[in-house]
């Protein structure tokens, strides 16, 4: 039944999907970097190397900068303050400890997260290639989306230490339809 979840479902246009993530709105402008702690100072690294000072503009998104650590990554909406980013919503992140192999022994199979938006599946039957995005939940718990081309299926991601557990959910009923208990691979 997953592995049927996962061929069916996983076809989903992530870059159609994320052209609405990255549009600039009026009074906030797109932000985007990679997470680096200094002197004891969350700062945003852009793709021009320029680091600035992270703050939170809401309880809410201070929550969400709490989770995250250095080398993850974020995209949201914000503003430039005195040479600051106040961040107001966060839309996408990227977690650098979920990067690499994952066993899921249950259902043997081996999820290898390449970067902040590819991953692998392999299976017995073959290899699925899918994109995945994550989205601020709780603390250590984000809501995951997989997919490719033609579809998309819905999780919870939880992550203890070196263990990874995704929930699948019925997008119709709100069920949990399978749990994947994951292990990380040492390379």
């Amino acid at each position: 039944m997953f592995l049927f979840l996962i061929h069916a479902a996983l076809a989903f246009n992530f870059s159609d999907a994320t052209a609405g993530v990255l549009a600039t709105t009026a009074k906030q402008n797109n932000i985007q970097g990679q997470v680096q702690f200094k002197d004891g100072e969350m700062r945003l690294v852009d793709a021009h190397q320029q680091a600035r000072p992270l703050t939170a503009g809401n309880e809410n998104v201070s929550a969400d900068l709490d989770a995250l650590e250095d080398g993850d990554f974020v995209v949201g909406q914000g503003d430039f303050v005195n040479d600051r980013i106040v961040l107001h919503a966060i839309e996408f992140i990227g977690l650098r400890r979920l990067l690499g192999r994952w066993l899921d022994r249950d259902n043997n199979l081996i999820f290898d997260f390449q970067n902040f938006s590819n991953a692998t599946i392999r299976s017995v039957t073959g290899v699925t290639q899918i994109q995945y995005a994550l989205i601020p939940d709780q603390a250590n718990r984000w809501t995951i989306f997989l997919g490719n081309q033609s579809a998309v299926v819905i999780g919870i991601l939880t992550y203890y230490q070196k263990t990874v557990r995704i929930d699948l959910i019925n997008s119709q009923t709100g069920a949990i339809e399978k749990t994947m208990r994951m292990q990380a691979i040492r390379p």
